[in-house]
């Protein structure tokens, strides 16, 4: 590369980086003392999308209205996962919590140490896609221990 083609570079570098340095964005301003998070408009909420365009949102049910089921024992046997297989992939999804707890690519090995089948691309003790429901915003609500009841225990998908 000659020299024009490396300043070109770092004069493009310059211009994207510096004002961001010099210009940062300003810090969202804190909630008003004195009033509950949870209060919005009766019809919609407004908030800021990307490039500064405002859209509207539906209302989000109060917290009352969200039914909030008991936890279920953590000693309780583990329910049978639900298969969802192909010729390519097969994924397990747990009943509790809905979670993806095994996806395994069958026609590649897998290059762990003791292991000799196939690809396992979830680790076992990951929490990789455990749901949770947000509730106004700060207020979220774990589905992991929830227990999801599945319409069928297998589902072979086909060409």
């Amino acid at each position: 590369m000659d020299r024009r083609t490396l300043l070109a570079i770092s004069l493009i570098l310059i211009v994207l980086i510096l004002p961001s340095m010099l210009f940062p964005p300003p810090p969202p301003p804190p909630p008003a003392p004195g009033v509950p998070v949870d209060v919005f408009p009766a019809d919609s909420v407004t908030t800021p999308a990307v490039g500064g365009v405002i859209r509207d949102l539906p209302v989000v049910p109060s917290r009352e209205a969200v039914p909030i089921p008991e936890p279920v024992a953590p000693d309780a046997v583990a329910p049978e996962p639900v298969v969802v297989a192909s010729a390519l992939y097969r994924y397990s999804f747990s009943p509790r919590g809905a979670r993806l707890i095994g996806a395994e690519l069958l026609e590649y090995a897998s290059f762990a140490g003791d292991d000799a089948g196939v690809a396992q691309m979830i680790p076992d003790p990951s929490s990789f896609l455990a749901y949770r429901l947000v509730v106004f915003g700060s207020d979220t609500v774990s589905l992991a221990d929830w227990q999801f009841e599945p319409s069928a225990q297998r589902v072979d998908v086909g060409p």
